[in-house]
């Protein structure tokens, strides 16, 4: 099931990857028309960048260390490319067909038709190069989001609760130890009760990520109650025993479709992953199965990686909800999608008595650059009255 689900995903991906290649391919010749001669050395650059991420994917299951991931970064910004070539060129085609309508442009064919193609080529490629840049730096540079909640609870042994929670940290060959170790130390200096990671810590393959000793410094996290994590579909994506036994290693404790009772003062509930049922054919629990005879007079604090349904979050009388997944589009103006998706694509949301907050991740899938929001760890101070 796994197998074929990661088949089908893939083909489809490669089809769309493959097809805004050639549509960007052929445009970037055209405006090199005026100069025939480049043509050659920008269709084979553009065509090993297009090539990078698929033999990355080829080589995952190889001992060919040195040669992935190579690939793999080169590949990730050739992903970053295309993705905005295409929107651009995109943009261009609207220009030109509105140019049949208004003609405001030199005559076609003309040798003002060319230079104009070709400055807009260089327009184009100095523009993606900045966002590139732009977006790798601001990957680079997380910040910490404080908020401040209140529950209507007694909270035991707690009168309040520090909660440090970080969603989407995607370990792998582009997100490294290194990384790892500045988020720890950044975690440790705000001294939290309680760490929380919703999902998606490993990203799509496991291997390089045991093979460095990624996860190493996660054993270095000494919060009071302890460190906990949930599955996300990345998880499933890279093997879910092979991975969930790797974090756990590293002192990361696993809620899978189980909540349990805190010092006697609070519920942690912890979601399977929607997808799950995709890669492994198990069908995660209901959330009123998941809560069946919990005491809800005491606070429930839950995790469930992928923020749908939320409707169901309010009726079950969850007092907070921490999620992932989104990464808010992770490129501008891929959040404007995630919007339309997600109920709240990343932030805070009060629906009815229940608070819900989605981070928009920690890491990055694919390149790693963001562009049009910043990595988080989200610092929650959790207040108890009743």
């Amino acid at each position: 099931m796994k197998n074929k689900t990661i088949l089908i995903f893939y083909s489809i991906f490669f089809l769309v990857f493959f097809g805004a290649f050639f549509y960007i391919l052929s445009h970037a010749l055209s405006g090199l028309e005026l100069y025939g001669n480049y043509r050659i050395y920008f269709s084979c650059f553009f065509s090993f960048l297009a090539l990078t991420y698929p033999v990355s994917r080829i080589l995952d299951q190889t001992r060919l260390n040195l040669l992935h991931d190579i690939f793999y970064w080169v590949g990730a910004f050739g992903f970053a490319i295309i993705l905005y070539s295409f929107l651009i060129v995109v943009i261009v085609d609207l220009v030109r067909f509105l140019n049949l309508l208004i003609s405001f442009l030199p005559e076609k064919g003309t040798h003002k038709y060319l230079e104009l193609k070709f400055y807009f080529f260089l327009l184009i490629s100095v523009l993606i190069f900045s966002l590139l840049v732009i977006g790798f730096i601001n990957a680079r540079c997380p910040h910490v989001k404080k908020i401040k909640l209140s529950i209507p609870k007694r909270g035991g042994k707690y009168n309040n609760l520090k909660i440090l929670l970080a969603s989407d940290i995607h370990m792998g060959v582009l997100f490294g130890k290194k990384r790892i170790r500045k988020m720890v130390n950044e975690i440790n200096s705000m001294n939290p009760d309680l760490v929380l990671f919703a999902g998606d810590i490993i990203d799509e393959v496991i291997r390089p990520v045991i093979r460095n000793h990624t996860g190493e410094p996660l054993l270095d996290l000494k919060p009071e109650i302890g460190v906990y994590a949930i599955t996300g579909n990345h998880e499933f994506i890279g093997g879910i025993h092979r991975t969930t036994k790797y974090i756990e290693s590293v002192g990361v404790t696993f809620l899978r479709d189980e909540a349990i009772l805190i010092d006697e003062s609070f519920y942690l509930v912890g979601r399977e992953d929607k997808d799950s049922v995709r890669f492994v054919s198990n069908q995660r629990k209901t959330l009123s199965e998941l809560l069946d005879g919990i005491d809800k007079s005491k606070p429930i604090i839950m995790m469930d990686h992928q923020p749908f349904n939320l409707h169901e979050t309010e009726k079950a009388s969850v007092d907070l909800q921490l999620s992932g997944h989104t990464h808010h589009g992770q490129f501008w103006p891929l959040n404007l999608i995630t919007k339309k998706v997600f109920e709240v694509s990343q932030g805070y949301l009060k629906k009815g008595a229940s608070h819900i907050y989605v981070s928009n991740g920690y890491g990055f899938w694919g390149p790693p650059i963001r562009i049009g929001n910043r990595p988080e760890l989200v610092f929650i101070t959790l207040e108890f009255f009743n």
